[in-house]
C-alpha cells in the first residue's frame, strides 16, 4: 500500500462494550502517551450503560462508530481496521491502562525491525502489578494456547526482549500490511483465541512476533464478559477446538494427538456447563 495513503502512524481501536466504568481511564492513558499522530477509533458495540456518550463528551477527537448489537471483538476490530488510516495498528482493550511510553516503544521497534509483524510488551494485572497478566502468547503442542507468565510474579524472568509465538490483541501493535496480506480477524471466534489465530497465521505466512520489556501496561482482565462467567468459559474453549481444526494440519493433529485429546478432555465439561 504506498505511503500517501497513511495519514496517520498508528490507528488505535478500542472495541467496546458496556465499558463506561473503565473505559476513561484508558482513553486518558493514551492520550497522555509520548506517540504521537495517532487516531483512535472506538467501535461500540451497541452498548446502553452511557459509555458511548462519555466518550463523545470527554474525547470528541475520538472517532466512535456505533453498531446496533455486539458482533464480538473479532468483528468491532475488523470495521476499526478497515476505516483505519494508520501505518501500525495498536489494538487495545478498554480496561487497560499504558504507561506513557509503551505505545511509542512498540511502534519505534516495528519501525527499526521489519522482519516482524507484531510486538508487544509487559501486560500486568491492574489490582496487582507485580504479577503478569501476559509476556507474549504461546501454543503449545496439544493446542492450548497460553499467555506467557500469567498470574506470575515479576522476578525479572521477563526483562529480556525475546521472539514469541505471538501477541495478545488487548494492547499490541501490528502493521497494517499483515491484515492486508493474511486477512482479518476471524469473526466465528466472536471474541477470545481470535488473536491467537491470526498469530498463528501471521507466523504461517513467515512473520516473526516480539516481545519488549521496556515498559508495561494494566489490564483489569474479564471486564467486558467476565473471566470466571459461563459465556467466557464457553467461548474461550469452544475456540480451542476451532484453532485446531482451522490451523493444524492433519499429520500434526495425528503426531500430537494425545496431547490434544488431553487437554480437549481437562476442558470438555466446562464447554457443556453453559446452556447457552
Amino acid at each position: 500500500m504506498p505511503d500517501e495513503f497513511f495519514a496517520k502512524t498508528v490507528t488505535v481501536i478500542i472495541p467496546n462494550w458496556n465499558g463506561f466504568k473503565f473505559v476513561g481511564g484508558c482513553l486518558k492513558s493514551l492520550y497522555e502517551s509520548s506517540q504521537k499522530n495517532f487516531e483512535v477509533i472506538m467501535v461500540d458495540n451497541g452498548s446502553s450503560d452511557g459509555s458511548v456518550e462519555f466518550v463523545e463528551e470527554n474525547y470528541p477527537d475520538a472517532k466512535v462508530v456505533k453498531l446496533q448489537k455486539n458482533i464480538g471483538f473479532a468483528g468491532a476490530c475488523n470495521i476499526g481496521i478497515k476505516k483505519s488510516s494508520g501505518r501500525y495498528i495498536f489494538l487495545l482493550n478498554n480496561d487497560v491502562e499504558l504507561q506513557p511510553d509503551y505505545l511509542k516503544e512498540l511502534v519505534d521497534f516495528l519501525e527499526a525491525n521489519q522482519a516482524y509483524s507484531m510486538v508487544t510488551g509487559k501486560m500486568m494485572k491492574y489490582d496487582n502489578r507485580s504479577y503478569f497478566d501476559a509476556a507474549g502468547d504461546c501454543l503449545s503442542v496439544g493446542g492450548a494456547p497460553t499467555n506467557r507468565g500469567h498470574d506470575c510474579e515479576d522476578y525479572g524472568q521477563y526483562d529480556n526482549p525475546e521472539d514469541v509465538f505471538g501477541v495478545c490483541a488487548g494492547a499490541s501493535v501490528y502493521r497494517r500490511s499483515l491484515f492486508d496480506e493474511i486477512g482479518l480477524f476471524d469473526e466465528d471466534f466472536f471474541a477470545y483465541m481470535e488473536d491467537v489465530d491470526l498469530d498463528l497465521r501471521s507466523l504461517l505466512a513467515g512473520y516473526k512476533a516480539r516481545y519488549i520489556p521496556g515498559t508495561a501496561c494494566y489490564h483489569h482482565g474479564g471486564a467486558t464478559i467476565g473471566a470466571m462467567s459461563h459465556r467466557h468459559i464457553f467461548l474461550t474453549n469452544r475456540n480451542k477446538i476451532f484453532l485446531i481444526i482451522k490451523n493444524f494440519k492433519l499429520s500434526w493433529i495425528i503426531k500430537n494427538f494425545g496431547a490434544i485429546l488431553k487437554h480437549q478432555l481437562e476442558n470438555c465439561s466446562k464447554i457443556f456447563d453453559d446452556p447457552t
